[in-house]
């Protein structure tokens, strides 16, 4: 599963994990900027599969909203999670996850957070 990500800032900036050459970026490069995320979206070069919307607190699935139970709240202080997971089964078969979504602060000022695992076989989606 070839899976890197692109990010746009607020100021229209966009750039990608890897760049035209192929030469990968770092991570850094996003973190030394994190305040100016507007979206974090995973690809797979064909599709986007991901989309962290971080002005909105919108996560996008392809092109299909996650509906939040706090949709319809204001959400404060959004924050991007983003990490990777290699997994080694049992049987020796190496596996790897990809988390990406958000935490925020609901109007009562609890720390929420919806997170999307993306592996080879598919999605889950988990709210806390």
């Amino acid at each position: 599963m070839a899976i890197y990500w692109i990010v746009t800032f607020n100021d229209g900036t966009v750039i990608e994990q890897y760049d035209q050459n192929g030469n990968e970026r770092k991570f850094k490069e996003v973190l030394d900027r994190i305040q100016d995320v507007k979206t974090f979206v995973l690809s797979n070069g064909k599709e986007h599969l991901v989309t962290v919307d971080l002005v909105n607190g919108l996560i996008i699935l392809a092109s299909t909203p996650v509906i939040d139970v706090d949709l319809i709240n204001t959400k404060q202080n959004v924050r991007l999670i983003y990490f990777k997971r290699h997994y080694v089964r049992s049987n020796g078969v190496e596996d790897l996850a990809y988390f990406v979504g958000f935490q925020y602060d609901d109007k009562q000022g609890n720390n929420r957070k919806l997170l999307v695992k993306l592996t080879e076989t598919g999605i889950a989606i988990g709210v806390k």
